[in-house]
Parts: structure tokens; sequence; C-alpha cells
């Protein structure tokens, strides 16, 4: 998620103690509530229910600092007005990234099928040896090399989320891949004189 509210401990304090006044009580309700929220954006098919629900809660405890509620508010119910709202946040991100990456495909499938016509051997090993790969790897190695220069940090970035990894264990799985994809290559050319 972007623009993350960040709570002080001052905050994260009212919070609990606007959940109840006794503190066992309110660790009770906090992690009650975490469990629900969890399963609510997992249930949604959210890839990171946790930081979701971090977020959730730090918004809530910014609104709680700043807000005058009735003693008899019902409060779980409002944490789950918040999570709809984040849900729907990181759902149209999902979206806009697929958009995204569909489009990439698009544009690279178009350059393969354009260069293919070209009698191109090493296009055509390239082709091949992709084709070999399951769908995941070759969409990995596509994605991880698709992008213009200034997003594919960013998309890299992206990538290494999706794939629930950090962005150094991604180079590291991209470089084996290629290894292997670059040997086929070598092989695919020796075969074809090239």
């Amino acid at each position: 998620m972007t623009n993350k509210p960040q709570i002080t401990k001052q905050d994260f304090d009212s919070l609990l103690s606007w959940l109840s006044p006794e503190a066992d009580e309110a660790a009770v309700l906090y992690e009650k509530i975490r469990r629900g929220l969890i399963r609510f954006f997992r249930f949604r098919g959210c890839f990171d229910a946790e930081s979701l629900t971090d977020e959730t809660f730090n918004r809530v405890a910014k609104k709680v600092a700043t807000t005058e509620f009735d003693a008899n508010f019902d409060k779980q119910p409002y944490f789950y007005s918040f999570a709809r709202r984040i849900f729907l946040e990181d759902y149209a991100k999902r979206r806009k990234q697929e958009s995204k990456k569909e489009e990439i495909k698009i544009h690279i499938s178009r350059h393969l099928k354009s260069l293919e016509n070209e009698k191109n051997p090493p296009v055509e090993c390239l082709s091949n040896c992709l084709a070999k790969e399951s769908p995941q790897t070759s969409n990995l190695l596509l994605e991880y090399y698709g992008g213009v220069k200034g997003e594919k940090r960013q998309l890299r970035k992206t990538l290494a989320k999706e794939q629930n990894i950090n962005l150094e264990l991604l180079h590291t799985r991209v470089s084996r891949l290629k290894s292997g994809l670059r040997n086929c290559i070598k092989n695919c050319l020796m075969k074809k004189d090239y």
C-alpha cells in the first residue's frame, strides 16, 4: 500500500485504551480483530493480508486519536469499514499492475513475432527455449526483463512482492533461470550452425 500513515507509540497506546481501558482485555480484543482482518483480506485474495491489516490498524489509530466516540460505539465493525476501503484500494492497484503486465506481454510477443518473420536464428532459439520452460518461468523472465529503462526497477520490486520474496532473491532466481536459458540457446544455435 502507498501513503501509509505512520503511527506513533502514543497513537497505538490510545488505540488500545480506546479498545478497552484494561490492558489485558485490549490486547485480547486487538488480536481477535487482527486475526479477523487477516482472514477478511485473505478471503478476498489479497497477497499481503498482514500488511493490509497493519494499514487498517494504522488508519483507525490515526482516526481514533482525532475523533470522539460514543461510549456504546461498536468498535469491531469500525475496523471493517476501513478494511473495505483498503481492500478496494489494493484491488484497484493490483488491477492496474495486471493491466500493465498484459501490455508488456503483448508488446514482447509482438516484438518476438516481428523478429521471427525475419528468420533470425537467435530469436528462433530464444522463442523455442522459452516455450520449453514452464509458463511461470517464461513469464517471470519476460516480466523481469520487460519495461522501459525508467520503469524496470519498480516493475522488479512489484514482481518480487508478487513472488513473496525480496529483491535480492528475485535477482538470484532470475540469474539461475537465465543461465539455463542461455545454455539452451547455445545448444540450439550450435544445431543451426549459426
